[in-house]
Order: C-alpha cells, then structure tokens, then sequence
C-alpha cells in the first residue's frame, strides 16, 4: 500500500513538473519573435452554443515538411456526435493568428470522408486563453496550400469556452505587434 502510494505521489510530482515546464514555454512564446526558430501553435479550443458543442485540437510546427496533427469533434446533438483527425499539411503565422491546413486520416462521419482537406484559423489572445478564437474555414478536397502571411486576416468568431491555443511567429516583424 506504501510502495503505490509513493508511485502516485511521484506521479503527481511529474505531472506538476510537466505542467510548470510547458506552461513557462508558452509565455515564453509572446516574446516579439524571440525563442523558438520556428512558427506553430498547438492547443485545445472548446466552444459551446445552443445547438452545437466543437472541440480542437491542434499540434503543428513549421519546416520544410510542415509536422503535426489535429483533430475535431463536432456534437449538435445527442443523436449527431463525430469527429475526424488528420495529419497537417501546411502552416501559415501572422502574429497571433495561425491558419494550418491539414488532409483528414480518420472520419467517423461520411460527409467528410477520409481524404478531404481542411483549414482552420486560430486566434491566440494569451494567457489564460478566454478570448481565443478557433474557426473551421473550408472543408473539401486536400490541398497543402495555405495563405500567405498577408493574407490571415484578423478573425470574426466568438471566443472559445474552455482551452488555451499558442500561437508563436519565430520571425515576427520588427516591431512585432502585440
């Protein structure tokens, strides 16, 4: 009983650790371009309406070979519950707003079948995360092209419930503006 107890502990320990880490790189990420040399955004985004409960996750970094994943989950009732993952394909940041397209892997929905492309804009308003916004912008055939940085403009959606998205530029403009 002591020996699990003091596997539990140890665990919490970690875990608390792990979140201490990770939270002081997000913060960290607000910093006029300085950090990481690469853009991403990573995070969950959960928004609730009357008929509609949406779920993000997103976990993309830039490169050559854009990396990550994503995933949604979409509930207008109780009848109608499906989500769908993907790999990313693309990744664009201007500021605090990122745009990632991605080609979706997994579908428990037949209208948006294996295949099929997506683009998701995200807004990241700092910490804690209350005015984060996240919208789904077009849904249909794959592709690995996503705007331009002149291009993300600022986005219109309501602000998530629950969450926190990171957004990070690695080469913001000087000044970069907050």
């Amino acid at each position: 009983m002591i020996a699990r107890r003091s596997s539990v502990v140890k665990m919490a320990m970690f875990a608390v650790a792990l979140v201490a880490v990770l939270s002081s790189d997000a913060a960290a990420t607000h910093s006029n371009g300085t950090g990481p040399k690469m853009d991403f955004v990573f995070g969950t985004g959960i928004f609730r309406a009357v008929d509609l409960h949406e779920e993000i996750h997103v976990n993309a970094r830039s490169g050559a070979e854009p990396l990550g994943e994503f995933f949604a989950r979409l509930v207008t009732s109780p009848a109608l519950d499906f989500d769908f993952r993907g790999q990313v394909t693309c990744l664009t940041v201007n500021t605090h707003d990122a745009v990632f397209g991605g080609e979706i892997t997994q579908s428990r929905l037949p209208n948006i079948p294996v295949g099929w492309g997506i683009l998701i804009q995200v807004h990241d308003d700092g910490e804690p995360g209350t005015n984060d916004k996240v919208l789904i912008l077009a849904l249909g055939p794959a592709t690995d092209a996503c705007p331009t940085r002149d291009a993300i403009i600022p986005l219109i959606a309501p602000n998530i419930d629950q969450g926190n998205f990171v957004v990070h530029e690695a080469a913001c403009p000087s000044p970069c503006i907050d």
